[in-house]
C-alpha cells in the first residue's frame, strides 16, 4: 500500500534507497557497523513447545513465520521490504516475498524438529547464527536491487 505514495519517484532514487538499505544490512551482519533493527519484541510463548513436537513445529512456524511474535534476528527482512516498498512489479511480488518470508522463517523450527536432537541442534545455531544470518542478508541484497531495478 505504501509503494502508491513513492510511486512517482524516480527510478535513481528507488534504487539508492534500496541499495542503502541492502549495504547497511549486509553491514550490521557481517559485524562492520552496529544498530538495533525495529521490530516486535515478543517471543513466542514457551507453553507452545509443551503441545508436542509437530503442533510446536507448526505454530511456532506460523507465528515465526507471519512475523507476528518475534524477534527479527537479521536484517533481511528489511532489505526486502525497502526492495517492496520501491519496486514497481506486479501485485505478484509482494505475495511471493512473503511466501518466501514465511518458508524462511518455517525453515528453523522444520529443521530442528527433522534433526531429531535438539540440544545438538541448537549448539549448531548459536555457533552459526552469524554466519547465517549475515548469508541470507548478503543473498536477499542483490535480488533486492535487481527486482528495484527490473521491476521483476
Amino acid at each position: 500500500m505504501l509503494s502508491g505514495l513513492v510511486a512517482a519517484r524516480p527510478d535513481r532514487l528507488a534504487l539508492g534507497l534500496v541499495a542503502a538499505v541492502a549495504v547497511a544490512a549486509t553491514a550490521r551482519e557481517i559485524g562492520l557497523v552496529r544498530f538495533a533493527l525495529p521490530q516486535n519484541r515478543r517471543q513466542v510463548p514457551q507453553s507452545v513447545f509443551y503441545k508436542g513436537r509437530q503442533a510446536a513445529a507448526l505454530q511456532f512456524g506460523f507465528e515465526m513465520g507471519t512475523g507476528v511474535m518475534t524477534y527479527t534476528t537479521t536484517a533481511a527482512p528489511y532489505v526486502a521490504a525497502a526492495m517492496l516498498l520501491m519496486a514497481e512489479g506486479s501485485w505478484q511480488l509482494p505475495i511471493v516475498t512473503g511466501v518466501g518470508f514465511g518458508l524462511g522463517r518455517a525453515m528453523m523450527p522444520l529443521s530442528r524438529y527433522l534433526s531429531g536432537t535438539d540440544d545438538a541442534w541448537d549448539d549448531r545455531l548459536r555457533r552459526r547464527t552469524r554466519l547465517i544470518a549475515a548469508a541470507c542478508t548478503a543473498a536477499c541484497a542483490p535480488a533486492a536491487i535487481l527486482v528495484t531495478v527490473t521491476g521483476a
